[in-house]
């Protein structure tokens, strides 16, 4: 069984789009569904889906989650 992926926490994402804590207002400002912000809400979110996300956003993941994605990426095994 693969190991889980380590997450990152939902409230910085917020804080970075600054458009509010609603569901559609943030899946909106990162190109996702809302139900997949609900998740990410209660769950935190996957390493490779920060990536994703700050890459549509058009930023490092540093730039949301600062230290916190250094710390989770190398919580990666390769």
């Amino acid at each position: 069984m693969k190991p889980a992926q380590p997450r990152l926490t939902y409230a910085p994402l917020v804080r970075f789009v600054g458009v509010g804590d609603s569901s559609s207002s943030i899946a909106a400002a990162i190109g996702r569904h809302p139900t997949t912000v609900r998740n990410y809400r209660q769950d935190g979110i996957p390493e490779q889906e920060g990536d994703k996300i700050a890459v549509y956003l058009g930023v490092h993941p540093s730039a949301i989650w600062g230290d916190a994605w250094f710390t989770v990426t190398e919580q990666v095994q390769v």
